[in-house]
């Protein structure tokens, strides 16, 4: 019986430690699996974890979409708009910086609604 427990409790332990030392990976990994055993003399519990790394659910791949591919000009063009937007709000809106009674800053505007971002 007691070879028999030791047999058992061998193999487990070294199973656990041929996983553990097939396990180490590199930083950049996406998946690990770890082993481990505790206990002895006819008690023992071995439990071994495969892992995946946490990926973000909320990103989702769109095809034919390439981030490399917006090119400069692209990015010049909506840059230019954002700065005619802005522009268009600034001349329509006429924003200024009024000092209330306790002396806060508000802002205060020419036109309703220019506080949600309507410019026309």
């Amino acid at each position: 019986m007691l070879t028999f427990v030791f047999r058992r409790s061998a193999a487990a332990g070294l199973l656990a430690l041929a996983l553990v030392a097939s396990s180490h990976s590199t930083a950049n990994a996406d998946w690990t699996i770890t082993g481990s055993c505790v206990g002895g003399w006819g008690m023992g519990n071995c439990v071994v974890n495969r892992r995946d790394f946490p990926r973000d659910p909320h990103v989702r791949p769109v095809r034919g979409f390439d981030s490399r591919l917006v090119s400069e000009e692209a990015a010049d063009r909506e840059q230019r708009e954002s700065i005619a937007r802005d522009r268009k709000w600034l001349s329509f809106c006429k924003p200024e910086i009024v000092t209330d009674r306790y002396g806060v800053g508000r802002y205060r505007y020419a036109r309703p609604g220019c506080e949600y971002g309507r410019s026309e």
